[in-house]
């Protein structure tokens, strides 16, 4: 059986968007972010973060910034919410593969997780996350449009659909 998931971005849809972000004390979950995950969790989806952070390839952070900001970021969640995180370090100018909306990232880790990507969402405040989903064959739900301006909206929304 193939599972269900949830590509979440990061910046502005979890957690409080302050640009390019490499300090974790600086990490701040938005309104019921946390809750809003644990309602997909529970309505059978794996969760995963999809975050482009162009901050690296443009010698702005380094990864090992992201990943401090990112780990912050769970602990403020709590254990089990979400399976990995994906990160696009690139800048935009490079053209790579696993920069949303393209979808390596997703390619590469769902034969690992044997995931329904037709039955899965990406959920962000970019139109390169509503592009995400529809690119894997999903939905794609982008944060101010349609009665969804927060994670938890489209989180209820999702889980309505079983």
């Amino acid at each position: 059986m193939l599972n269900r998931a949830v590509f979440i971005d990061r910046d502005g849809t979890i957690i409080f968007d302050h640009g390019y972000i490499k300090d974790p004390l600086l990490v701040e979950l938005l309104p019921k972010a946390k809750e809003a995950l644990n309602l997909l969790k529970k309505s059978g989806f794996m969760l995963f973060v999809v975050t482009n952070q162009s901050g690296v390839g443009r010698g702005m952070m380094t990864i090992s910034d992201v990943q401090k900001v990112n780990t912050r970021m769970l602990e403020l969640l709590g254990d089990n919410l979400i399976t990995e995180i994906l990160i696009c370090p690139h800048a935009p100018h490079e053209n790579c593969e696993c920069r949303k909306p393209k979808t390596g990232l997703i390619e590469k880790i769902s034969e690992k997780y044997k995931l329904d990507l037709k039955a899965s969402y990406a959920i962000g405040d970019k139109n390169a996350d509503k592009e995400l989903g529809e690119n894997i064959g999903g939905k794609g739900i982008k944060l101010g449009e349609h009665n969804t301006e927060s994670l938890w909206a489209a989180a209820v929304e999702i889980s309505s659909k079983k």
